[in-house]
């Protein structure tokens, strides 16, 4: 292109050899510092640059496939190696790496938590009743992101986090009040009524709170930002309907010991 007034019908490799000498001998007599921008000092390594428009990283992750693949058909890489790499590339990789130890280490969370309640209610079963509705508003969550077709990034991944310690707090608050109602001698129908008419209370008006606290991200003009918001909201409250309704089920099915007996 250089050597032609930057044409760029002229932006390709060199078709003939002696076309590939002509413009490496033009190499060898730039300056130093200026084949540098081309080639490593021990010559063993050029680069090749280029621009393009910012397409998203699923859009970009699928060309940097069929770039791989024509370099795999078109060129014989037992003597050639390519490598891509750039700013946006490393963005995207850093954004995966993110995300996916977000993942595990919501993971680690629930595993941790679950040995807390365990040793907090010390029952097997009591912890499968508390862990159920925690568990269902993420894939709740999920189910509604593989819905909306919006791609796993870091911000939306923390949002997993966030649900779970939530709704885990509003379980514990509940099953702590039904625990003493349970000690005081009430069976578990009573129970259960008097845990929601008290604890209920708060859980309903602390899960309100933060609906709307964060419902307000909705209104921002960065589609981040208005994601976050919306899946956080919808999720908190589904995460509020299972603690109330679903988690209370659960209690007056499974719990079927001596009403005069201390449980849990």
């Amino acid at each position: 292109m250089m050597q032609h007034g930057n044409d760029p019908a002229y932006y390709r490799l060199p078709d003939s050899l002696p076309e590939f000498i002509q413009y490496r001998n033009l190499i060898r007599k730039f300056m130093k510092e200026e084949s540098s921008l081309f080639l490593t000092a021990d010559k063993s390594k050029t680069r090749i640059s280029c621009r393009m428009q910012d397409l998203g990283a699923e859009e970009v992750k699928r060309l940097g496939s069929d770039l791989d693949q024509w370099v795999n058909t078109h060129l014989d890489t037992s003597r050639l190696t390519v490598r891509r790499t750039g700013t946006g590339i490393i963005l995207d990789k850093n954004s995966e790496y993110v995300t996916e130890n977000l993942l595990q280490g919501l993971a680690i969370s629930v595993l941790i938590i679950g040995f807390l309640m365990a040793l907090l209610f010390r029952s097997a079963r009591m912890l499968v009743i508390a862990l159920i509705p925690n568990i269902l508003p993420l894939l709740f969550a999920a189910a509604l992101i593989g819905y909306m077709g919006i791609a796993l990034e870091a911000g939306v991944a923390i949002m997993f986090t966030i649900i779970f310690g939530i709704a885990v707090d509003d379980t514990i608050h509940f099953l702590t009040r039904y625990k003493l109602c349970r000690q005081k001698g009430m069976d578990p129908v009573s129970a259960t009524r008097t845990t929601i008419m008290e604890t209920g209370k708060a859980i309903i008006i602390t899960s309100v709170i933060l609906f709307f606290g964060f419902f307000n991200m909705v209104f921002s003009s960065s589609p981040p930002t208005f994601t976050v918001g919306l899946l956080i909201s919808v999720t908190l409250f589904s995460a509020l309907v299972f603690d109330l309704l679903l988690l209370p089920a659960l209690l007056m099915h499974f719990d079927k010991t001596d009403k005069n007996k201390p449980t849990l």
